[in-house]
C-alpha cells in the first residue's frame, strides 16, 4: 500500500473509542480521508477510451483496488473490539467511502456491517461496492476477528460480484456464533436483468459459500423468518406471450445451507 496513504488511515483514523463513540473522532479527518481514496478511485474512472488509456487502467485497476481494501482495513482495526457496535462500523465506512461506493449507481445497497460474539472473540463482517471504470464494480466482503485487542481481515470474497451490483441483507444464522449474509446483485453488463445471488457463513476464522445457484432473470430477495423467498422469471417461460411466467422459490435456512422447500408460479 502507498506509504503515505497508510500514514494517513494510520494517523488519521487511530480512533480511541469512548462511551461516546467514534463520530468526535471522525469528523475532523473524514474529509482528509475521503480526499485520499479519492484519489485513488478517480485512477479507476479514467473517462478516455481509447486503446492506450484502457491498457493504463487495466495495468493499475487491481493495484489501486487493493490500496482501497487495505485502507478499509486499516480503517476496521482502528475500532476497539471490546466497546464497538456494528452502527459505528457501517456508518464510519459510510462517512470514508461514501462517494466511491454509489457513484450515482441504483445497484447499489447501503454498506454492511455486522458484528460477531463468539466464545473465542469478536468478530465483524462488512460488504460493499467500489464503482470502477465505467461498469468495472468491485464488490468487497471481508472478514475480520478480533485478535490480541485489535481487529484483522481473516477471510475475504473478492471476486464473486465483479461488474455487478451489490445488496447485502442479514440471515438468520442455523449456527450459533455465525454470521450468515445474502448477497445479491444485477449483471452491469447483462441488456436487461441478470441478478447473482449468495449466501456466506462467516465463523470468525473463515468465509464460507453455502449456497449459490446459477443467476437469475428479473430476481428478487424477501426475507422471511427462517430463511428467504425469491421469484424470478422463468427462464423457459418468460417470452411467452401467456402468462405464468414468474416463479416463486422458498428457501429455508440449514446447517448446510439454504434448501428449497417449495416452488410454484406467482399468480399474474
Amino acid at each position: 500500500m502507498n506509504k503515505n496513504i497508510r500514514m494517513l488511515i494510520s494517523t488519521t483514523l487511530g480512533i480511541c473509542l469512548t462511551s461516546t463513540g467514534w463520530s468526535q473522532a471522525v469528523r475532523g479527518t473524514s474529509e482528509e480521508v475521503k480526499q485520499q481514496i479519492r484519489s485513488l478511485t478517480l485512477r479507476l474512472r479514467d473517462p478516455d477510451s481509447n486503446p492506450q488509456a484502457e491498457q493504463k487502467y487495466r495495468s493499475i485497476r487491481d493495484r489501486l483496488t487493493k490500496q482501497i481494501q487495505d485502507a478499509t482495513d486499516d480503517f476496521v482495526a482502528s475500532f476497539n473490539p471490546a466497546q464497538v457496535k456494528a452502527q459505528e462500523i457501517g456508518a464510519g465506512l459510510d462517512t470514508t467511502l461514501a462517494d466511491h461506493h454509489n457513484w450515482g449507481s441504483s445497484d447499489v445497497g447501503p454498506f454492511f456491517a455486522r458484528l460477531g460474539d463468539r466464545a473465542d472473540g469478536q468478530s465483524v463482517l462488512t460488504a460493499y461496492l467500489i464503482m470502477r471504470k465505467d461498469h468495472d464494480s468491485s464488490a468487497i466482503i471481508r472478514g475480520y476477528r478480533s485478535i490480541n485487542g485489535k481487529f484483522q481481515m481473516v477471510a475475504s470474497v473478492d471476486n464473486d460480484f465483479d461488474r455487478h451490483g451489490l445488496f447485502t441483507s442479514q440471515l438468520p444464522s442455523p449456527i450459533p456464533g455465525e454470521t450468515w449474509i445474502i448477497a445479491w446483485g444485477r449483471n452491469l453488463t447483462f441488456n436487461g436483468t441478470l441478478v447473482r445471488l449468495r449466501a456466506y457463513a462467516f465463523d470468525g476464522k473463515a468465509l464460507r459459500t453455502v449456497w449459490s445457484p446459477e443467476d437469475k432473470l428479473d430476481a428478487e430477495v424477501r426475507l422471511t423468518a427462517n430463511g428467504f423467498t425469491l421469484e424470478y422469471s422463468d427462464p423457459e417461460r418468460y417470452r411467452s406471450p401467456t402468462p405464468p411466467h414468474t416463479l416463486r422459490d422458498e428457501y429455508v435456512l440449514f446447517i448446510g445451507g439454504p434448501v428449497r422447500v417449495s416452488s410454484s408460479y406467482k399468480p399474474e
